[in-house]
């Protein structure tokens, strides 16, 4: 968290924090590889992401991304890293092998949550300002579409064999529900206060 300019490691078993890793003063999204061996954290005031070796839990290497870097996720086989670009209104890929920015493509209005399929095909953004998804092609980041959604979308996850794809809408207490062959909203949930 930016307050903690760092992340907390806990105990499995206890749940209680163990630890407090530095990991910049804007410290905001966090990731974890597939293969539990990196701890990937963006820096929102830095305009970076850092990666950290799991096990020892010192910083590995570091790379500029767009500015206020938020949301990152990792791709099911380790290969990329996507982050989301709040202030620049896009989405950067990360090559994991090279540790390389591989590219960089605009989005909706203040990106934050994003997700990646299973499969490695499709990343979805939920756009706060804009209020909308977009969806885009995860090896070239290429736009597939843009899925309306209701106000302040934050937070995207896939379920049901990445079927449909669930985002919270901070503004209106509720979560839509995508279709994610038809890229339509099928369903908005009440939930309650900023999910």
């Amino acid at each position: 968290t930016p307050e903690a300019s760092g992340f907390a490691v806990l105990d499995g078993k206890t749940q209680r924090r163990i630890r407090t890793v530095r990991a910049g003063d804007g410290a905001l999204g966090i990731a974890v590889s597939p293969d539990g061996q990196r701890i990937y954290v963006a820096d929102w005031y830095t305009n970076n992401v850092s990666a950290f070796d799991a096990g020892t839990l010192q910083k590995a290497a570091e790379i500029d991304v767009g500015k206020s870097p938020s949301g990152l996720t990792v791709s099911a086989d380790n290969r990329w890293l996507y982050v989301a670009n709040r202030e620049d209104d896009s989405v950067s890929q990360i090559d994991l092998d090279k540790w390389s920015l591989r590219n960089t493509t605009k989005v909706g209005k203040h990106p934050f949550g994003l997700t990646v399929d299973k499969k490695g095909e499709r990343l979805y953004t939920a756009n706060v300002v804009s209020d909308d998804v977009t969806v885009l092609d995860a090896h070239n980041l290429k736009r597939l579409a843009t899925v309306k959604v209701q106000t302040l979308p934050y937070a995207v996850s896939l379920a049901l064999d990445d079927t449909r794809l669930f985002v919270t809408n901070q503004d209106d207490g509720s979560v839509s529900v995508i279709d994610t062959k038809t890229l339509q909203e099928i369903a908005v949930i009440g939930v309650g206060d900023k999910p």
